[in-house]
C-alpha cells in the first residue's frame, strides 16, 4: 500500500536490487516523524545499518529560506527560528557557548536547568539534542531543502522526511515512507544481516497484510489528524468515534492473537506501533484524543511485549520521547501558539507480558 506523492524527483520502485556499496545510500529522517520511524525501524529488523546511513534533522523545523518559510533543518550554527514564540523566546532568553561548545546563559542570567535545557533544544544552532547528532555529516547541507536540491535545484515543493538519497549519484532516490519501507525490505536483500526477517512473513500473505494497513491507515495512523485538527465539533467527534471503534477493535483483536497478522510481526505491525506510541505522550494531549493507550490492556501489553522481544537496540533507539514531543508541541502552531512543553504520561515498556508469547510463535528478534 503506497500514497502516491507529487513530489517525487527520482523514484526508484520496490523490488529494485541495488548492488552493495558501503555507505553510499543514506536515510534522512526526522524521529518526530511517525512516517520516518517506519523506515528506521525495518532498516534495523532488517538488518542494514552497515549499509544504509542515517542523518537526523533537528526536533523542530526551522526556517529554510529568508522569508521564515517552515521546514526541517539540521542543527547549523547559520539555522535561524522560524518568526514567532520560539524566536522570540530565543531572543529573550539567549544562550551562548561556553569554551567546551555548550549553550549556557550568559553572565549574570539566572534560569533553571529545565529552562537552560529548554532553550538548548528549541534552538536551531544547536547540533546535539538528547545524544543525537543533527547535523547533516554527508552532504554537509544546513536544511533539508538543500539536499532535495543537490538532485534538482529548482525544486521548491514539500521537503518530506523520510527521504533516501544515493551519495555517489547524488540523486533522490524515493521520498515516500510506504515506498522506502517496501525498498528496505527487497532491495538490499544480497547484504542484509536479517535477510530471511519481512514485511510479509511466512506465516501469513501479502492479501492480509495489506487487508490490515488499509484499514488502519484511516482508522488510526490519519483519525489522530483528523481529531487533533477537526474544523469543528461534529468533524472533531466523527473523527474521535472512528478512531474510537478502530482501538476497540483492535485491543479485542490481541487479547486473541499476538500480532496484527498473526503469530509473526508483519508491516502492519510497523505501521501501528509508530503512532501508537506517540499517542499518550503527545497525541492525547495536543490533539485532545479524550482517551490513552494506556486504557486499552491488550494494546499496552503488545507494544510492551514488541519492545522487549521484537525489537533490536537499534530500533529500539529510533523512539526518542523528547525529540518526538519537541517537534509536535513546538511544530504545531494552530494548535499550541506558545510552543509549551508539557508533561505528559510516557508509554510503559517494562509492563509484563510473558502471556503474550502463548499466543503466537514470535521468532522474528534479530540476533
Amino acid at each position: 500500500m503506497s500514497y502516491p506523492d507529487p513530489n517525487y524527483h527520482h523514484k526508484i520502485a520496490p523490488g529494485t536490487q541495488f548492488e552493495p556499496e558501503l555507505d553510499r545510500y543514506v536515510l534522512y529522517v526526522a524521529i518526530t516523524c511517525p512516517f520516518a520511524q517506519r523506515a528506521l525501524l525495518v532498516r534495523s529488523l532488517k538488518g542494514l545499518e552497515h549499509v544504509i546511513r542515517v542523518v537526523y534533522t533537528h526536533p523542530i523545523m526551522g526556517a529554510i529560506n529568508d522569508e521564515g518559510r517552515k521546514g526541517w533543518v539540521f542543527g547549523h550554527p547559520e539555522n535561524k527560528p522560524v518568526p514567532g514564540p520560539i524566536a522570540d523566546l530565543l531572543k529573550e532568553y539567549p544562550l551562548v557557548k561556553d569554551a567546551n561548545g555548550v549553550f549556557q546563559p550568559p553572565d549574570g542570567v539566572e534560569l533553571s536547568q529545565a529552562a537552560i535545557q529548554h532553550l538548548r533544544i528549541i534552538n536551531p544552532t544547536n547540533e546535539l539534542i538528547d545524544g543525537f547528532n543533527t547535523t547533516d555529516t554527508v552532504t554537509h547541507k544546513r536544511t533539508l531543502r538543500e539536499v532535495y536540491q543537490i538532485d534538482n535545484p529548482s525544486f521548491e515543493g514539500k521537503f518530506t522526511v523520510p527521504l533516501l538519497f544515493d551519495a555517489k549519484t547524488n540523486k533522490i532516490v524515493n521520498t515516500e515512507s510506504a515506498e522506502i519501507i517496501q525498498i528496505l525490505d527487497t532491495s538490499f536483500q544480497s547484504f542484509a544481516r536479517n535477510p530471511n526477517w519481512s514485511l510479509v512473513p511466512a506465516s501469513t500473505t501479502e492479501a492480509e497484510v495489506t487487508e490490515a494497513c488499509n484499514k488502519m491507515a484511516p482508522g488510526l495512523n490519519f483519525s489522530v489528524y483528523k481529531v487533533g485538527f477537526a474544523p469543528n465539533q461534529i468533524a472533531y467527534l466523527n473523527a474521535q468515534e472512528q478512531l474510537y471503534r478502530y482501538l476497540d477493535d483492535l485491543n479485542d483483536l490481541l487479547t486473541k492473537q499476538r500480532f496484527i497478522c498473526g503469530s509473526e510481526v508483519s508491516e502492519a505491525d510497523i505501521r501501528a506501533i509508530v503512532t501508537l506510541v506517540r499517542f499518550d505522550p503527545v497525541c492525547n494531549c495536543l490533539f485532545k484524543l479524550g482517551k490513552r493507550i494506556s486504557d486499552y490492556p491488550a494494546i499496552s501489553d503488545y507494544l510492551a511485549d514488541i519492545w522487549q522481544n521484537i525489537l533490536p537496540p537499534e530500533a529500539q533507539a529510533s523512539y526518542n520521547e523528547l525529540h518526538i514531543k519537541y517537534g509536535y508541541f513546538c511544530g504545531q502552531d494552530s494548535l499550541n501558539k506558545a510552543g509549551i512543553v508539557p508533561t505528559t504520561a510516557p508509554i510503559d515498556f517494562n509492563r509484563k507480558v510473558e502471556y503474550r508469547q502463548a499466543l503466537g510463535k514470535g521468532d522474528t528478534k534479530s540476533e
